[in-house]
């Protein structure tokens, strides 16, 4: 459903002239860097002949709001395939969602973390898949099911660039909303590293591993690279990989336990700013910025 800010937008502007803007206007965002600047920091975006109409929306709705809108609306960024997919997440509560997990030379976008492993790469149509061959090269080495949620238009050639194995979810993007429908569901990967599971773990995690294998605190190896090769010895392949779920769900559950409780009051964009900065919506929304038009 089409938002009142959105439709008022549209009685001085076209689809393309509000597509532009609100790239543009997403790019720059920040929630706190907004919540000083206020809508002076959106009116530097609009033309001149957008101020009556900007200016009347300003008196029933936060700056925050309206950005969010429009970008929802018009902008399938990153930030908005990640909302929709954690939104997807919230009533599992035997799971965590991580965002920006760094996997050996990359970046996942999203993941999650139940019984068995589950990484996505996001491909929106303003994306390229020139990367694509070396992250799902990484991701397959620690998670065991990886796929590419993608836009229509990168479909074919996701398809020529990842083996049958990765999963391929197309999403559906119309004013706010989101559906997401399997091109192919990903397959069990059978080439999970071991060394390289216990490369991600942190020396607390590595400590514990240790320690959870009857090894006395006094006897776990000072340096991190002997706590590694420890733990290698302690643990075959499958335990590995279940001390490896454990550890980052253990590690990631704060973050998005303080995402699901704030959810209801969060702005879409604004998900990834509380998962990795304990950003407080409260606080910042209701930050009083001067006018100064």
């Amino acid at each position: 459903m089409m938002s009142k800010i959105i439709e008022n937008l549209k009685k001085v502007h076209s689809n393309e002239e509000l597509f532009e803007i609100a790239l543009k206007l997403e790019k720059a965002y920040a929630p706190y860097k907004l919540a000083f600047l206020g809508w002076d920091f959106i009116f530097s975006y609009f033309p001149n002949n957008s101020y009556d109409t900007i200016t009347k929306i300003s008196l029933t709705t936060t700056p925050h709001k309206f950005i969010n809108d429009l970008v929802l609306s018009y902008c399938g960024t990153e930030r908005v395939i990640k909302y929709h997919l954690a939104k997807s997440h919230l009533k599992n509560n035997d799971e965590i969602c991580v965002f920006e997990f760094k996997v050996n030379d990359s970046r996942l976008d999203f993941g999650v973390i139940n019984g068995s492993s589950y990484a996505y790469e996001i491909k929106t149509e303003r994306d390229n898949t020139t990367r694509l061959k070396k992250q799902i090269k990484d991701y397959k080495k620690v998670f065991e099911y990886v796929s590419v949620v993608t836009h229509e238009c990168h479909i074919r050639q996701v398809m020529k660039t990842v083996g049958s194995e990765i999963g391929i979810l197309q999403y559906k993007l119309d004013m706010g909303s989101c559906e997401f429908f399997w091109i192919r569901q990903p397959k069990i990967n059978r080439g999970v590293q071991k060394k390289m599971q216990i490369e991600h773990l942190n020396t607390p995690e590595l400590s514990n591993g240790i320690l959870l294998k009857g090894i006395s605190k006094n006897e776990i190896p000072i340096y991190k690279n002997s706590r590694r090769n420890k733990i290698n010895s302690l643990y075959n392949k499958s335990e590995i990989n279940d001390f490896f779920k454990y550890s980052i769900k253990l590690r990631q559950e704060k973050k998005w336990g303080n995402v699901k409780s704030k959810f209801n009051i969060l702005h879409p964009i604004d998900l990834q700013e509380c998962y990795s900065n304990f950003f407080d919506p409260d606080q910042c929304y209701t930050i009083k910025a001067p006018h100064l038009y």
